[in-house]
């Protein structure tokens, strides 16, 4: 007799919104600048938006804590209260599609 799967959600990959959108929002500065052809302002501009260090060479710990922020609450949010959401969420809606 051939064995029968079992029916679970485990299996699917799911992508965790909470901690891209955050990251990927500084890129949008750096897109704009690749679209219009200029790929070294592109580059200056994630260096200013990720490490926070400027045109010049000059750190500055504000950027970097401003743009940084929304991420680490991003993670937090993923890793503690999306469990807590995910149980109480009833079965019939499609999450994840």
């Amino acid at each position: 007799m051939a064995r029968r799967r079992k029916k679970g959600r485990h299996g699917k990959k799911k992508i965790p919104l909470a901690i891209v959108v955050p990251a990927l929002y500084p890129v949008i500065p750096a897109v704009k600048s690749a679209m219009a052809g200029n790929f070294a302002r592109a580059g200056l501009d994630l260096r200013w938006d990720y490490l926070g260090v400027n045109d010049q060479g000059q750190f500055s710990p504000t950027k970097l804590v401003q743009n940084m922020t929304p991420i680490v609450v991003g993670i937090l949010v993923h890793k503690y209260v999306g469990p807590y959401i995910n149980k109480r969420l009833p079965k019939s809606i499609p999450v994840g599609l």
